[in-house]
């Protein structure tokens, strides 16, 4: 799989989280076609902090960015929402829970494309 302009432009707006809130720690992340897997870690810091507040920044700063692209650089257009209103979380209470999660990420362009219902 080969990430596009709007694949790279999301993985540069994961990577800005880290200077944007000083109490999170970037993991791992994929960006694939219709959605994106990542990891990150909310650190003690006096600064308080939730995970739905980084996620939706996230979502804001990339559909903003998204929406430059489609006026300016000619990117496919979207319906309504660029995300779903949700996401899912899940909090990660072992070494090996986060072993299995980084596994399950990085792997994710492999189980799609096997998926037949996928576009390829």
């Amino acid at each position: 799989m080969v990430r596009n302009e709007a694949g790279k432009m999301v993985l540069n707006v994961y990577e800005g989280l880290a200077q944007r809130f000083q109490n999170v720690k970037l993991d791992t992340i994929i960006v694939m076609p219709d959605h994106v897997h990542f990891i990150i870690f909310l650190l003690p810091n006096t600064e308080l902090i939730e995970l739905g507040d980084v996620v939706g920044a996230f979502k804001s700063i990339a559909t903003l960015k998204y929406i430059c692209g489609v006026r300016e650089l000619g990117w496919e257009r979207f319906e309504q929402k660029l995300w779903q209103s949700n996401y899912y979380d899940h909090v990660i209470r072992s070494e090996s829970d986060l072993f299995r999660i980084r596994k399950y990420i990085e792997e994710n362009p492999l189980r799609w494309s096997l998926d037949p219902k996928r576009k390829k």
